[in-house]
This record gives C-alpha cells, structure tokens and sequence, in this order.
C-alpha cells in the first residue's frame, strides 16, 4: 500500500542512520521506495530539505509560520518564482520544481515536525508493516503512515 512516512529524530546522525535501515528493506524488496528525504526544521524554525545521499536540495530562511507555504508552493514554476523575486532564498529550487506529489508530501511532514527535529519523509510501498516496524525498533521512534493521496 502506497503511504508517506514520517519518522521523527532528535538528531541528523540518528535519522541517516535510520535512513539506510530504510534503504536496506528496498533492497531486500521489503518495501519500495519512490522517495526519501531527511527534513530538518532548526529552533528558529528554518527548514532544510537532504535527499537519500544527504545532499541539501532545499533550504529556508523564513520564520517557522511561513516555512510549510514555501513548501507548498513548490509544485507550482510562477508561485516559486514570485517567492524567489519576494526575497524568498531557496537553494536548488529547481530540484523540486513540477514535483507536485513531493510538494505535497513536504507540505505534511512540515506539519508534523516542530522546531529543533530532524524527520525522515518517504513516499513508499510496503504490503505489510512489520519489516519497517522490526528494522527501526532499534531507534525507539514512532513511525507515523498517512495515505500519499490524503490532503
């Protein structure tokens, strides 16, 4: 079943290290993935945005009110634009732009993630929930799965 998963940390290391669990499930094709970030939201309530190799590919420098209507204009080439010409600062938009489902995704984990955590976001497809439950118990973390096509 297709689902997004957020997955809250109190630390980057911990949520890499959780990542490549993740990662290792899709190899042994427990689950797939069609996305994984690592979404970090500092105390000033900045957002930053890695893919699966740890590269940053966004970046925010908004006050924490604002950082889920960057995201969520993202999907969307003439916000983005008026957002970059407003003084919006953004590191590799253009990784992200036409992405509508990304967008989306970004757009709920944002929701969900307060001020000084890091979150793993993954679009992925699992039959079952046990192989992601047994491989990130050894993290103490609560995995939360919402439906990839909810609002």
């Amino acid at each position: 079943m297709e689902k997004l998963i957020i997955i809250i940390f109190y630390s980057e290391e911990t949520a890499i290290e959780a990542s490549r669990a993740i990662e290792q499930l899709a190899l042994n094709k427990d689950i797939a993935i069609a996305e994984l970030y690592i979404l970090s939201k500092n105390e000033q309530g900045n957002v930053t945005v890695r893919d699966a190799k740890n590269q940053e590919i966004f970046h925010s420098e908004i006050n924490n009110s604002l950082a889920g209507n960057v995201i969520s204009i993202l999907g969307d080439p003439l916000n983005a634009l008026a957002g970059l010409t407003t003084g919006t600062s953004t590191k590799g938009i253009s990784n992200l732009l036409g992405y509508n489902k990304t967008s989306k995704m970004l757009k709920k984990a944002s929701r969900i993630i307060t001020a000084g955590k890091i979150a793993i976001v993954a679009h992925i497809d699992e039959y079952w929930e046990i192989p992601l439950n047994m491989a990130l118990e050894p993290f103490d973390v609560n995995i939360t799965r919402l439906n990839i096509n909810d609002k």
